[in-house]
């Protein structure tokens, strides 16, 4: 009788913890990506020198650099980024953009940052001002 209830035991016993383990894995999470478009409005999407310094300022933002892809969209003046938005939101993105001196979303660049820019990152008639 006392085995019986002891195996009763060691299944309720191992069951819960079983229960706690799933619910920790599954409320705990890792990690978000995410798909965003960030429009650019004057950066020369066409310039691969311009997008590598796009992606890099995203990258060193981010917390994770390896957990951002940027894929530039010339035709529609805008950036595809994939970050983990467990480490960094979309409004710190287009943030350190602005202030690595480009115009993106709703935030304007910094002009100071802006003037230390390539001219060929920006499109012709719209240069550095």
């Amino acid at each position: 009788m006392k085995s019986i209830i002891y195996k009763n035991i060691k299944k309720i016993a191992f069951g819960l913890i079983l229960s706690s383990v799933i619910l920790f894995v599954n409320g705990c999470r890792v990690s978000e990506m995410c798909e965003i478009k960030i429009d650019m409005h004057d950066a020369n999407l066409e310039d691969t020198m311009c997008v590598s310094i796009i992606e890099s300022v995203l990258k060193n933002k981010s917390q994770a650099g390896k957990n951002v892809e940027v894929t530039a969209l010339p035709a529609e003046n805008a950036i595809l980024v994939k970050y983990d938005a467990m480490l960094v939101g979309r409004k710190n993105l287009e943030d350190a953009l602005a202030m690595n001196g480009f115009n993106a979303g709703e935030y304007k660049a910094d002009e100071g940052r802006r003037s230390t820019l390539p001219g060929n990152c920006f499109k012709k008639g719209d240069t550095k001002e």
